[in-house]
């Protein structure tokens, strides 16, 4: 940069002065001529002084004197619209009384630009060099006598107005009023008594044209740190209002009052002057000063509030994670919803756990697990499962029943994640340790108490309870008294529900549009939209992140629970249902003559009962068998192992509760049954009394062949007689029973020994 106006130039100080380098700004500069106009901007009574040009450009050869760059007053390059800014806070700052603001003509005078332009205007022809040139010290005086008749200042006035144009550039916004330095901002202001009220006068002291308040005194200021403070900051958390009326009660507490009956009040024992207190917003004001709110806050809400409500909040939980997989953040909850038996539909079976996992990277719903108990361990392992699994083979059933919208560009994931971040509960326990050795993921927990460590997880959770607001059985906040109960209106199973989710969470992963999520410089220049899917995909294929793929068998050895079954001859029994696998019908594992071990270690996936998955050879191949039971398959078609067993439980108690009642009721049968013998004993006794024990087994056929015939003699004549009692009883009050066919031999060699 060379020497041109406006230019300020700051010379070399002297080592041995203590003084400050020397500014001086170029006011006019002969670019045909030698002469130099300069001004000292640190020297506010000084004069323009005339320096040599060629001097100072030796001087910058030399180095002793420097162009500074930055204009010291280049803060007064404002717009128009800034000043209009400024014009608009001073109003609010500064709001006159109803009769000053009445004057047009002061109200006028008050604002930035105003000021600025009428001093310009006044000036201007002395500063535009229409009277002569202002820096030639023999004109100069002669001009600032003609301003001020012109203007009607003073000399003094003049002289501090020109200082300042040369000071601050010679532009108008020199003129511009300094108001920050009015008030001696940054310095405590100390009343005492007795002092004129400060500050505004209040709409009171307007209409009754009285002094009404007084000035916060150092005893005021005292008594909001001592008293009013400590009340406000109590762990009850009362409001500021409740805690300046207590403060002002403790002033006058060591009063004596008694009390007078015949004035139904308590009157003071001994008389006294009240003082009139510190008005709420000067109290207001005053904690605000002495306020530490990290300190309040910690006191009022605790310590354990305090960074999950209240602390700042500066990052973003996408900003450390390098792409999809990276990592996963996992949570339950109860649903806000009652759902009903697939099994039995007229049982309301309570409210379901939602497990679900989310990618923070792309914001994706990765996977979810939806249970009738829990949150436990085997929840969180069903939602990592899910999490891995290809979605269109996992709801091919609900895709058949529901059309569900699922794909593979819908729900694209179907990895493992590096990291898994969970909260202190049933993640934190040993068991957790066997993801890291069997799978590789690293299992991260938050301090207890702090949420907000997975805020992407728990904010879906909201997301969530808006997808089921319109469910039938969804909890109401704040249910009325004597409306209906929500818990009636229950209509979904859970195997309904789960169809419900993944579709709502389909919707989500390809239809939500993240507004807050901030895209990358690399994510706008593909042209990114920002949707789950499609930051998934995106970061496939763009990011460091390696998505970890592991043979299924080992991801579903490792996340199903596993148990033992028991080989019996109708199938592989597990849970009261019997499977059966091509392995076990080739080595005839199931024939009843061949001995074999009758446990067998197995998995199963609790969500569903139609397979489970034999592990042989100390877990290191996985076979999965079918559900042989085909009376029972259709049942279980959209029940889980949840509802299987809590409908065995209740059965089983329903059984053993209609055990003595069954009883009872066959008590009536067995008397007549055992009439009947008794009655028959006797006449065969009767008719057997005298004879052989050869002479009643002899000829034993022949009887039998002769029974034969007058037992079918005696069902025909069974049948006429029922025939001509069911066409004389009326259609509409008779019973018709089950037809008896009867075949009569045709030929006499069906019937031997016929008489």
């Amino acid at each position: 940069m060379g020497l041109a106006k406006n230019v300020v130039l700051v010379w070399t100080a002297d080592p041995s002065s203590t003084t400050s380098p020397r500014r001086e700004r170029i006011l006019s500069l002969e670019f045909n001529g030698n002469r130099v106009i300069l001004y000292n901007i640190d020297a506010p009574n000084q004069w323009p002084t005339v320096a040599s040009r060629k001097m100072i450009e030796q001087a910058l050869i030399l180095k002793t004197v420097t162009i500074l760059h930055e204009d010291p007053y280049e803060n007064l390059v404002l717009s128009e619209k800034d000043i209009e800014k400024l014009d608009g806070a001073k109003k609010n700052r500064n709001k006159r009384s109803e009769e000053k603001a009445t004057d047009p003509n002061r109200q006028e005078l008050n604002g930035y630009r105003a000021h600025r332009n009428n001093t310009y205007q006044k000036l201007a022809p002395a500063l535009e060099g229409t009277w002569g040139d202002l820096l030639d010290p023999v004109q100069r005086r002669e001009l600032i006598i003609r301003l001020v008749k012109h203007t009607g200042w003073s000399r003094q006035t003049i002289a501090k107005y020109l200082r300042r144009w040369w000071q601050c550039g010679q532009t108008p916004n020199a003129f511009l009023p300094h108001y920050r330095n009015c008030g001696a901002p940054g310095k405590e202001r100390i009343a005492a008594p007795g002092d004129p009220k400060r500050g505004r006068p209040n709409n009171a002291t307007i209409q009754n044209r009285g002094e009404r308040g007084r000035n916060a005194l150092p005893e005021d200021t005292l008594w909001v740190k001592s008293v009013l403070l400590p009340i406000y900051e109590k762990r009850n958390a009362i409001d500021f209002t409740a805690a300046y009326r207590q403060a002002c009660k403790e002033r006058y507490s060591d009063n004596k009052f008694d009390f007078n009956p015949d004035l139904g009040l308590f009157v003071a024992k001994e008389s006294f002057t009240p003082s009139t207190p510190l008005s709420i917003h000067q109290a207001t004001y005053l904690c605000e000063k002495f306020l530490d709110k990290e300190r309040q806050a910690i006191k009022r809400h605790g310590a354990l509030a305090w960074p999950l409500e209240h602390r700042p909040i500066l990052g973003d939980s996408s900003s450390l994670h390098i792409g999809p997989g990276a990592v996963y953040q996992i949570d339950a909850t109860i649903l806000d919803v009652y759902i009903v038996s697939s099994l039995d539909r007229k049982r309301v079976i309570g409210r379901p756990v939602l497990y679900v996992v989310i990618d923070v990277f792309s914001r994706m719903v990765v996977g979810f697990a939806l249970l009738l108990e829990g949150p436990n361990w085997e929840g969180a392992k069903q939602a990592l499962l899910h999490a891995y699994a290809n979605k269109t083979t996992q709801f091919c059933h609900y895709q058949h029943k529901y059309q569900l919208p699922i794909s593979s560009a819908a729900w694209p994931s179907q990895y493992l994640p590096t990291v898994l971040l969970a909260d202190n509960g049933e993640m934190k326990s040993i068991l957790s340790d066997e993801l890291q050795g069997a799978l590789g993921i690293t299992v991260q927990n938050p301090p207890a108490y702090r949420p907000d460590w997975k805020p992407v997880v728990e904010r879906y959770f909201k997301t969530v309870g808006g997808f089921l607001k319109f469910t039938p059985g969804y909890v109401y906040d704040q249910p009325h008294r004597g409306g209906p109960d929500y818990r009636l209106d229950a209509k979904l199973t859970p195997g309904a529900l789960r169809a419900y989710l993944a579709n709502s969470f389909v919707c989500y992963n390809t239809t939500h549009r993240l507004t807050t999520y901030e895209l990358t410089p690399w994510m706008i220049e593909d042209g990114v939209e920002p949707y789950p899917a499609q930051l998934w995909r995106w970061g496939l294929q763009n990011s460091n992140a390696m998505p970890r793929s592991i043979a299924e068998e080992r991801v579903m050895a490792t996340l199903l629970p596993s148990d033992e079954g028991t080989i019996t001859p109708r199938g592989i029994e597990f849970q009261g249902l019997h499977y059966s696998c091509a392995m076990a019908e080739n080595e005839q594992w199931f024939v009843r003559y061949k001995p074999r071990r009758g446990r067998i270690p197995l998995t199963w996936n609790p969500q569903d009962p139609q397979q489970i998955y034999l592990r042989l050879n100390q877990g290191r191949d996985i076979v999965p068998c079918h559900l042989v039971d085909r009376a029972r398959e259709h049942n279980v078609a959209e029940a889980d192992w949840f509802e299987i067993l809590d409908y065995s439980a209740t059965k089983a108690v329903v059984d053993q509760d209609a055990f003595v009642p069954d009883l009872v009721n066959q008590l009536p049968y067995d008397r007549h049954a055992a009439h009947i013998i008794q009655q028959e004993t006797e006449l065969s006794e009767r008719a057997q009394k005298g004879q052989t024990n050869a002479s009643r087994l002899g000829n034993m056929k022949q009887a039998k062949a002769a029974e034969v015939v007058v037992e079918k003699q005696l069902n025909r004549q069974s049948a006429l007689s029922c025939g001509e009692t069911a066409s004389s009883l009326d259609d509409d009050g008779g019973y018709i029973g089950k037809p008896q066919f009867i075949q009569t031999p045709s030929t006499s060699k069906e019937t031997p020994n016929a008489v």
